[in-house]
């Protein structure tokens, strides 16, 4: 919509590049504006400081017109827990405990989806549920279901997904909110984001990576690579690729 281009934009310096993908993501653009109902689009790229473009991509998102077509649901935003909080299991967690999170995840670390729902008060939500199921082409992971309160005109969800059978690769997730007979009522509009490599991920198949770096290597590189026990082969790989830096 025209009616924010150029509204907002912010600059910052990304602090280093991940060619192991083994770093935590790094996501400081974050604002808050009020805006009219409708399709929003924004815009970020990475450059150099020669001003080269190294990476760009684009997000949409849904502001729902709470006046009419109701039952609907908000744009699911990913988030991810904070360190050491055990209570996320339980999906009524406040929004406090939780942070924003990017597209990317480490291998194994838990991803949830934060969800709005919007009713109508002449059709109250009764047995509703929301229902969320990852997606791969040709694959389809199993729903999870978070059931809502009864007579709730708003509501906010926080689902968990299932990541440990998650291999490396790209996702969608779709999410459908669903009434007691399981009928959809309404649709998500839902984002592709990214499962890479992780610490124990690089553990279960350090022989793998080790094989890959035979173009770049030494053989006497590979073989000190190899020799390193299980707790020092993460470390191992960052000084081999900050050497190679």
């Amino acid at each position: 919509h025209d009616i924010l281009r150029g509204l907002w934009r912010k600059d910052l310096r990304v602090p280093s590049y991940d060619e192991t993908t083994l770093e935590k993501h790094f996501d400081p653009l974050q604002t808050e504006m009020n805006v009219k109902p409708g399709k929003y689009e924004g815009f970020a790229e990475v450059k150099d400081l020669n001003a080269h473009t190294y990476g760009n991509g684009r997000v949409s998102v849904n502001i729902p017109d709470l006046t009419e077509k109701l039952p609907k649901l908000s744009t699911p935003f990913f988030y991810e827990a904070v360190e050491n909080s055990d209570s996320l299991i339980n999906p009524q967690v406040e929004i406090s405990a939780i942070k924003s999170a990017s597209l990317q995840y480490a291998s194994g670390q838990p991803i949830f989806l934060l969800v709005e729902v919007y009713a109508g008060s002449s059709n109250p939500p009764s047995g509703w549920k929301l229902t969320a199921e990852v997606v791969k082409a040709l694959m389809v992971f199993p729903r999870v279901e978070a059931p809502l309160a009864d007579g709730l005109l708003t509501q906010r969800k926080l689902i968990r997904l299932p990541s440990q059978t998650l291999g490396l690769g790209s996702y969608e997730v779709d999410v459908y909110l669903r009434d007691a007979k399981n009928q959809s009522l309404a649709r998500a509009t839902s984002f592709t984001f990214r499962i890479v490599k992780s610490e124990s991920w690089v553990n279960d198949n350090y022989m793998q990576e080790i094989r890959y770096l035979r173009y770049l290597a030494s053989e006497k590189e590979l073989k000190a690579l190899m020799a390193f026990p299980e707790d020092q082969r993460q470390a191992a790989l960052d000084g081999f690729w900050q050497k190679m830096d």
